[in-house]
């Protein structure tokens, strides 16, 4: 609660200096905003990472509210909590109707480095979100070529189906097989 807190007073007070005329001041206090996101980022605290995205008033606030390295870290670290929150945001922004051009070369860089440290479950969370947001991963083939050739399998099995049909059909598959058991 304490840093939700926080965040929303940056974001508040950022608020106000843009009102006010006073980039400079709201540009300082944006800095201090992506800077409390790294850190909390590279502190693995999921609970202030949620804070400093949901104390942003609008879904495009909160998808710039980071640098790029620090999604593509977590990723290849293997921190599925932290880049889950990332694409739980990732799917707000787009709900609410950020270009989705804007976070696709998010969501690739974070797959490529969680397939470039092996880091299989994240691979998988990303396809997953990439196949629900998208018709197919089109970046399978560049994170498989990232991966350790000790994880390549492993990796390529994580990004199965290739594209939402096989996804929807599996669904199904496991939806019917399941009443059937």
């Amino acid at each position: 609660n304490q840093v939700l807190t926080a965040a929303q007073a940056l974001v508040s007070e950022c608020i106000q200096r843009e009102r006010n005329s006073n980039m400079a001041g709201a540009g300082t206090l944006r800095s201090a905003l992506t800077e409390a996101m790294t850190v909390a980022v590279d502190g693995r605290c999921e609970p202030a990472v949620r804070a400093i995205f949901k104390a942003c008033v609008s879904p495009e606030a909160a998808v710039r509210a980071f640098r790029l390295e620090t999604l593509r870290d977590a990723a290849a670290r293997g921190d599925i909590g932290i880049v889950r929150c990332f694409l739980e945001a990732f799917a707000a922004a787009e709900a609410r109707g950020v270009d989705p051009h804007f976070i696709v070369y998010r969501r690739r860089s974070a797959i490529i480095a969680a397939a470039s440290t092996g880091a299989v479950e994240v691979v998988r969370l990303i396809h997953s979100d990439l196949l629900e947001n998208c018709i197919c991963n089109m970046f399978a083939a560049d994170a498989a070529a990232a991966a350790p050739p000790e994880r390549r399998a492993a990796v390529e099995a994580a990004m199965m189906p290739k594209r939402r049909c096989n996804l929807q059909h599996q669904q199904a598959t496991l939806l019917h097989g399941e009443e059937a058991a």
